[in-house]
Order: structure tokens, then C-alpha cells, then sequence
């Protein structure tokens, strides 16, 4: 017998407001500042980083960081190509010139083991300091005396989606090409339908998508199966196994009430996006995406083409009118993403239940 929650959605459709200062850090003013000082979200191919769920809730900790310390905020994520390719700076300029940034070093890179007690500013006192990690670290400082009145001020960014949710507007807007490709599978009635700022595309006559999404339902979930086929290098995964994937399908479809809904599947294995296909047939949104790993690559695959289709795959769940997370740093990022207060669910362990953090 399949297990999963099924209780009817009836919850109004709800969207997150962007929060502004007072509850949230203020902007530094960088461009033609001449005692500016930096703080660097560092990624780059000597070490790893982690898979790009990771290396996004990093970078928004480091930018978060930057505000803490009064510095201006740049990302160094050069490797598998430059992130500007699909995302563009919003509010804040995070893209570094060639002259700005004194490379990184032992001595300016920020040591975690100072967050809860020292004054970073006084501990390194250079122009550029650096962070390299993949981990949301906010309530390292939340009891370190020397940041913790201006951490009370901000009321708005405490909850981590809330954190996640304004960072990522502060930082990030789709580039025109990557807004255009993902128009190209859903079409534009229905990135206006959800909010998107199209503006990008005002040149461009509105495309024949792949899938006319328009005011149907679009049901999702991102499904990790971890090390496989597809993804050698990664870990092995065991909160979701291939037998139980029909209860997923099966959830998924209780959901569609109006009976037009489409779905869409965001997987790490070819295997899962077949037995979608074999389950929803001509109902399945899906543009064949590349599959591979941000940290641990196949050897000779396109990075640079699997790292943008990762990031349609995450951009389309976040789009998404029902979502259904599994144990993932990337789904949970897609999670944050959304304008929207709606629940979602998680899938592990063979049952679909509410998602709560």
C-alpha cells in the first residue's frame, strides 16, 4: 500500500514578501568608494566546493557575512563557468574585475573557528578577505558579543528561508539566454503567471514552449538517487530508492484535482525520468536535461552545459505549483527560491509527508 498525506491542498496560494532595511542588513556602498573593503565567496578547482545546493547556501551565508562586517560582496566561482552566464547581479554588483581582488591566501581566508568570539574585522584587517564553505554558519554569530545587537535588528532574516529568500533576490536575476531557455519549455504565460520578470524578453516574441504550461497546474519533485550510472562519483544516497518511486508518482497525481495538471521530474538518474515518462506520458514537462555532478564531474562530460540545465531543473521547481523535496541541499535551496508560502512535502524512506524544518 502506498503511504503519503491525502489531505486535500486548500491552502490560498501565498506569497513571500522581499523584506527591506530595518529588518534587513543594509546595502555598503561599494562602487566608487575608495576605502572599500571586500569580502569574497571563494569557489574555486583547487578543492572542492560541494554540489551546487551547496555551494549556494554558502554563498548566500558569505553574503549575508559581507553585510555583517560592512564589506562589499563578491563571488570567485570560476569553475565549471562563470555563474554570469545564467545568473545576472541584481541589487548587489558581486562580479569582480581583474584588478580588484588581491588573491586569496592562507592569511585572508576566514577561519570558522573565529566566528563565535572574535571581531573578524580586527582578526583580518586586509582589503579582501575570503570564504570557502558550503554551510549556512548564521548562528555561529548569533551569541558572538561584537555582532550580536546588530543581529537583533534584523528581525526579517532570522528564519533561514527568509535569510535564503532575500539574499537570493539581493544577489541573483536571471540572465536573458537563461530566462529565454527556460520560456522555451514552459512558455512565458506561465512565468508571468508566477511573477517572473520577463522584462528581459521584451525583444523577443514569445516562443512556442515545449510545453505550454499557461494556468494548468504544474506538479514537481526532484528525486536524488545519489551514486549511479549516471553520477559515479557521488555518494551513496539512501533516503530514496528506485522501488519506491511509484509512491511518489502515485502522490503526485492525487494532486492534480483539476485533472489537466503537467509534471515535471528533476532527477540525477536516467532511470527515474523514464519511469516518469512511462507513468505521466505526454503529461511530462522535461527538456533532457544533461546529467552529471558541479563537483565531481564525469570525466569529459559537458560541465559547463550540465551546470546550467541544473540550474533550469532548480528554477523550474521553484516555479512549481506543488513541490516535493527528497533529502537534498538542491531541493531544499529550490525550496527557499520560491515566491510562494505554500507547503510542500519531502519524500525519503518510501512516504510522502509535509515538509518541516
Amino acid at each position: 500500500m502506498s503511504t503519503y498525506d491525502r489531505s486535500p491542498a486548500i491552502i490560498k496560494k501565498r506569497v513571500r514578501k522581499i523584506l527591506t532595511s530595518p529588518v534587513t542588513p543594509s546595502l555598503e556602498k561599494c562602487e566608487g568608494n575608495k576605502t572599500v573593503r571586500y569580502l569574497a565567496f571563494l569557489c574555486t578547482g583547487h578543492g572542492r566546493c560541494g554540489g551546487w545546493g551547496d555551494r549556494q547556501e554558502g554563498l548566500v551565508f558569505a553574503y549575508v557575512l559581507s553585510r555583517l562586517l560592512h564589506r562589499c560582496f563578491k563571488i570567485v566561482m570560476p569553475q565549471p563557468c562563470s555563474l554570469s552566464k545564467f545568473y545576472q547581479p541584481n541589487k548587489v554588483q558581486w562580479e569582480p574585475d581583474n584588478e580588484t581582488l588581491d588573491p586569496p591566501t592562507q592569511n585572508n581566508t576566514l577561519d570558522t573557528s573565529h566566528y563565535r568570539f572574535k571581531d573578524l574585522n580586527v582578526l583580518y584587517p586586509q582589503t579582501v578577505v575570503y570564504f570557502r564553505g558550503y554551510a549556512d554558519l548564521y548562528a555561529l554569530f548569533v551569541a558572538n558579543p561584537h555582532y550580536i545587537k546588530q543581529i537583533d535588528t534584523w528581525t526579517g532574516i532570522r528564519d533561514i528561508q527568509d535569510r535564503f529568500f532575500w539574499s537570493w533576490n539581493q544577489l541573483m536575476k536571471p540572465s536573458a539566454s537563461f530566462l529565454s531557455k527556460v520560456e522555451n519549455i514552459i512558455g512565458r504565460d506561465f512565468l508571468i503567471r508566477k511573477g517572473v520578470d520577463v522584462d528581459v524578453l521584451k525583444h523577443e516574441r514569445p516562443k512556442a514552449p515545449m510545453c505550454d504550461v499557461r494556468k494548468s497546474p504544474l506538479i514537481c519533485a526532484h528525486v536524488r538517487i545519489g551514486k549511479n550510472p549516471n553520477v559515479p562519483k557521488d555518494d551513496v544516497f539512501t533516503s530514496v530508492k528506485l522501488a519506491d518511486i511509484p509512491v511518489l508518482f502515485e502522490f503526485m497525481s492525487s494532486k492534480d484535482t483539476s485533472g489537466d495538471a503537467l509534471f515535471f521530474i528533476a532527477t540525477d538518474y536516467i532511470n527515474v525520468r523514464i519511469q516518469a515518462y512511462n507513468y505521466f506520458k505526454g503529461r511530462m514537462v522535461d527538456f533532457g536535461a544533461i546529467i552529471d555532478h558541479t563537483d565531481r564531474p564525469t570525466l569529459g562530460s559537458d560541465q559547463c552545459g550540465a551546470l546550467e540545465d541544473a540550474l533550469v531543473d532548480q528554477y523550474l521547481l521553484s516555479l512549481c505549483d506543488v513541490l516535493v523535496l527528497c533529502r537534498s541541499g538542491f531541493s531544499r535551496m529550490a525550496f527557499y527560491m520560491r515566491n510562494s508560502t505554500d507547503p510542500v512535502y519531502i519524500f525519503e524512506h518510501g512516504v510522502v509527508r509535509l515538509y518541516d524544518e
